[in-house]
């Protein structure tokens, strides 16, 4: 029995394709170099190979003293470090008519008491309080901010 997949030719991806591109252009330019070098005497080779080295050595120490900058007159100055500033956050102001915040807090209240009449029930609330361990200092926050609010809004009038 013939496997369907064994005719089949994988086409492949984009990166093996440009990595084979790439190994053709090194092959060429190798046998262009190859077919250069030995067109050259043996004398004409050490010249080639002296005058590689001392140009690659007077760029090397170019930039090692200085770079391009201090020939070509480009200066490059840096500039000062900035620091990120931290954003503002401004504290959250509980809306005059809170009467919609009282009414969530007291269905939560009440559904928060119902959780302790019975056996499951404080199994829920026990592990209500152990995933969520800031609940109820936050349901104790939006208390207070909301008493406060109503004091001070009752001391401007």
């Amino acid at each position: 029995m013939k496997d369907k997949n064994e005719n089949k030719r994988v086409r492949p991806s984009l990166l093996q394709q440009l990595y084979a591109l790439r190994l053709r252009t090194q092959l060429a330019w190798v046998e262009w170099m190859e077919a250069k070098a030995a067109r050259l005497s043996r004398k004409g080779q050490y010249l080639s190979l002296g005058l590689f080295i001392v140009v690659s050595a007077g760029f090397c120490t170019l930039m090692l003293f200085g770079g391009l900058g201090n020939i070509l007159g480009i200066t490059t100055k840096a500039d000062a470090i900035r620091s990120v500033a931290a954003p503002r956050i401004s504290s959250p102001k509980v809306a005059p008519d809170d009467s919609v915040l009282r009414e969530r807090l007291a269905i939560f209240h009440h559904y928060w008491d119902s959780l302790s009449r019975n056996a499951s029930g404080r199994k829920t609330r026990d592990s209500l309080v152990q995933a969520r361990p800031g609940l109820l200092d936050s349901i104790r926050i939006g208390e207070q901010l909301i008493a406060t609010q109503k004091h001070d809004s009752d001391e401007k009038k």
